[in-house]
């Protein structure tokens, strides 16, 4: 394929085609345009008593291609009240194979092939009327004919995050766009960009958003007018796909939970780990909080390395120590009242070639602040996985990613922790 360069950093695709002159792209039944006074600017209207029979197709030609690359694909379109509306895209992955994403307010549940993914769309309506009121406390039945107070929307559908999650491809391009009756279409475009339509120049500017960090705001001719004194969420509708907010049982497009996007910053929605579940996600990021050191300040410091021959089974065959003699663990003194047992073991060298500036009264500690004091709870599977020390005063045994060291006459309590995973065998 040819040099991306061009397409950076958007394309707008009715300019791309000259879609006025109907040269490069097709149109069929009742399509026509006119004035939004809303927007101040021209739109096309596509109606039809069946969807399929009136469209815009682009390009015009079916065996040829857009050949769009960017991975976020922005429609701006307004379903028309009452009415049923169909989008198709075809896209192509880098294995070769073509496949249709479509969304529809006529799609009762999600479907999926090997090579069509349907997807319902959820019609959003205007801030505190009935029918949005209705669609909050539902929990089905709100696919159907748009609202009479629906209005225009902003969507962005993230391509390359839909065929690698639903079909395991990898997204390559763009190859073709079938709008369908009923719906006005101002304009569509792709980009690499996660784009905010809410916000504006100066205030992307003020909150440090670029095009080199992979956000921005919407670009002028692709935005819609905002009165002064007006909030843009409270005029139209942005909708995103994967959306952060809560959905129905089934995979639909639809808004988000209601809150201020422009609070937001975009690079955070762009950082979240997709591909897994939400289980998973609260796992590591708890490990994440117990285990990402946080510099603090130290009187004085300590180090010592757990031997080998540390630990052993009630049989008294020497077992290696969970962790290898190379790593150290940083404690602070014995009689320091602050201590709450907690001892993180890292690589020396990588601490003092990180650290080499540092005075000798700063060093690392666990986050958070909040300290863990004490663990009930048994994670091995059997008592293979308890081990007493040497010297027969303490137990030690795993409790899912912890080990832990427990003196048998005071039950006082230490911790290793490190681990990211659930400790199968010590």
């Amino acid at each position: 394929m040819a040099s991306k360069g061009w397409q950076h950093p958007y394309v707008n695709i009715f300019k791309h085609v000259k879609v006025e002159d109907w040269r490069r792209s097709a149109k069929e039944g009742d399509v026509s345009s006119y004035t939004d006074k809303k927007l101040k600017c021209p739109v096309y209207r596509i109606r039809g008593p069946v969807p399929a029979n009136s469209y815009i197709l682009v390009p015009k030609i079916i065996s040829q291609s857009l050949g769009l690359t960017g991975h976020f694909f922005y429609l701006l379109f307004r379903p028309i009240p009452g009415k049923y509306f169909v989008v198709h895209l075809d896209v192509a992955a880098e294995e070769g194979q073509v496949i249709r994403i479509s969304f529809s307010n006529m799609f009762k549940e999600f479907k999926s092939t090997a090579t069509w993914l349907q997807f319902p769309f959820l019609c959003g309506a205007a801030k505190d009327s009935v029918y949005e009121s209705t669609s909050k406390s539902a929990k089905h039945g709100l696919v159907g004919p748009a609202p009479t107070s629906v209005r225009w929307t902003c969507l962005m559908l993230d391509l390359q995050y839909i065929l690698s999650i639903y079909l395991n491809r990898c997204y390559s391009h763009l190859k073709s766009i079938k709008l369908c009756a009923n719906m006005a279409v101002k304009n569509m475009f792709t980009t690499d960009l996660l784009l905010d339509p809410g916000i504006s120049f100066s205030e992307a500017k003020l909150m440090g958003l670029a095009s080199s960090l992979g956000t921005g705001p919407m670009p002028r001719e692709m935005s819609f007018p905002v009165p002064k004194g007006s909030y843009w969420h409270d005029l139209y509708d942005y909708i995103k796909f994967p959306s952060g907010g809560t959905k129905l049982p089934f995979d639909s497009i639809q808004k988000a939970s209601p809150q201020p996007e422009a609070s937001k910053s975009p690079v955070k929605d762009r950082s979240r780990c997709v591909d897994l579940s939400k289980a998973v996600q609260d796992r590591v990021s708890l490990i994440q909080q117990i285990t990402n050191p946080k510099l603090v300040r130290l009187k004085t410091s300590s180090t010592f390395s757990i031997p080998r021959d540390l630990l052993c089974h009630s049989d008294d065959r020497q077992q290696e120590s969970p962790c290898s003699s190379s790593h150290q663990l940083i404690s602070r003194p014995p009689g320091d009242p602050d201590d709450g047992g907690v001892h993180v073991y890292v690589h020396p060298e990588d601490f003092f070639s990180q650290h080499e500036g540092e005075s000798e009264e700063e060093k690392l500690l666990p986050d958070p602040i909040l300290r863990l004091s004490r663990i009930i709870g048994f994670g091995g599977a059997t008592t293979k996985c308890v081990l007493w020390t040497k010297s027969g005063d303490a137990v030690v045994y795993p409790c899912h990613a912890i080990i832990v060291s427990m003196k048998i006459s005071s039950n006082q309590q230490r911790f290793f922790i490190g681990h990211t995973e659930k400790v199968n065998e010590l």
